[in-house]
């Protein structure tokens, strides 16, 4: 049988079927362990227990019982009571909420079907720990890291791209407690968007800022209220339509923002703007926010859209 070790995000995934590695799977091992350390970087590794993932031989339900599968993505997310479903073309994968073994089982040339798989499981399991996957690019500056999000088309691939300074990822980071709850950390996860892992690095850094892309003519750098920066960033949360999960998922939110300054970045490429970024950076205050914004802001009408015990997500998920 064999075996392979992962930490992605700060959780150790221990992964072991009688078929791995196949060719893409060792693949996609070789270059998440190869990507280079941030300088100075010690991992942060959140909790002591190791999730399982067994690669499994048979297939985990039966056609048309799982989740509903995206054009754009050709997989889909789904949650049957405490478990979340991930499936596609050749591939199924049942994420317990609980601390029990993530199964996945994939057809002989499903290519990405693992690292799917580990990306969803990734993402349930950072809220237990008060930690958050964010739809973001992650920068590094001598000044802290930052984390940019935005709709589509806003420009964290093209800003990576254009970055000379140490890139976490161009589609998905982590951001989570820092060792000894002093603030927030900005963490690779170990997968890529259009950037396909090149010139990446992997490790903590301290979250200095999360920004907001918009595109606009020239540079622009503004404070967003507690309330729009309490929308925009419910809004890159990545995970699936669960409840638990977005019950803690809200309250992390509500510490991140307590601590963390939020800014809008107006910018136009290829003009990427980084040394008024770094010296933006410098001097930032936290923006404070409060429960009771929390219970303003979510609707009754939002909140209820997660109760079921089984919903589909429209969030983009990615191989």
């Amino acid at each position: 049988m064999g075996r392979g070790q992962l930490i992605l995000g700060g959780i150790t995934f221990e992964i072991a079927g009688s078929t791995f590695p196949d060719t893409w799977e060792s693949t996609y091992l070789a270059q998440v362990n190869s990507v280079p350390e941030l300088p100075g970087a010690e991992p942060w590794i959140l909790g002591e227990r190791v999730v399982d993932v067994h690669l499994v031989d048979q297939a985990l339900w039966r056609d048309g019982e799982g989740p509903v599968s995206s054009p754009e993505t050709g997989a889909g997310v789904t949650t049957r009571g405490d478990e979340v479903l991930v499936g596609g073309n050749g591939f199924q994968a049942v994420i317990p909420l609980h601390p029990q073994p993530v199964l996945v089982w994939r057809r002989k040339g499903s290519h990405g079907a693992l690292a799917l798989a580990l990306r969803v499981a990734l993402c349930c399991r950072l809220p237990h720990f008060g930690g958050l996957p964010l739809h973001s690019a992650g920068v590094y500056f001598p000044e802290g890291s930052a984390a940019f999000f935005g709709p589509s088309g806003a420009g964290k691939t093209t800003l990576s791209l254009l970055s000379s300074y140490p890139v976490l990822s161009d589609e998905l980071v982590i951001v989570k407690p820092s060792r000894g709850n002093r603030g927030f950390t900005l963490s690779a996860s170990g997968h890529f968007g259009a950037m396909e892992g090149r010139g990446f690095q992997s490790g903590d850094a301290p979250l200095s800022s999360l920004v907001s892309l918009r595109k606009e003519q020239r540079f622009r750098w503004t404070r967003l209220s507690a309330r729009e920066a309490l929308t925009s960033m419910l809004g890159v949360v990545m995970l699936p339509g669960c409840e638990v999960l977005w019950r803690a998922a809200v309250g992390a939110v509500g510490e991140v923002l307590t601590a963390v300054p939020v800014r809008a970045l107006g910018w136009r490429a290829p003009n990427a703007p980084f040394d008024e970024i770094r010296a933006a950076l410098s001097g930032l205050v936290p923006l404070a926010s409060s429960p009771h914004l929390l219970r303003r802001t979510l609707s009754p009408g939002q909140k209820s859209s997660y109760n079921g015990s089984r919903r589909e997500t429209s969030i983009p998920w990615r191989g």
